[in-house]
């Protein structure tokens, strides 16, 4: 236990270094993926989820100031985009790069 401690404290970034070799590596670099992916997408998965939360909490005004007057005046775009941008700015990297996904590839 006590060479873990030292490998993830190391400032010389030896841990970095090893991952670095076993991505550079096709044989290290497939092993590594694989076992990262499931991770990866978890932690992407719980972000979302949080990011979200805040951007529902963000958008919860207070009913009486919705009037049909600033529901007709009301444009979606900017409204969500800067409520995006300040709660939730991974969620919005995501969807910038799935916006870039040419059609029929997503």
């Amino acid at each position: 236990a006590v060479y873990c401690i030292d490998l993830f404290s190391d400032p010389s970034g030896k841990f970095t270094k090893l991952l670095d070799l076993m991505l550079e590596n096709d044989c290290g670099c497939m092993h590594l993926l694989c076992w990262i992916e499931p991770h990866a997408v978890e932690q992407v998965c719980e972000k979302i989820t949080s990011e979200m939360d805040e951007v529902k909490r963000a958008l919860a005004g207070d009913i009486k100031s919705i009037t049909p007057e600033s529901l007709l005046m009301w444009d979606v775009n900017p409204s969500i985009r800067s409520v995006i941008n300040q709660n939730a700015p991974i969620t919005g990297q995501i969807l910038g790069a799935l916006y870039q996904v040419p059609q029929g590839k997503a």
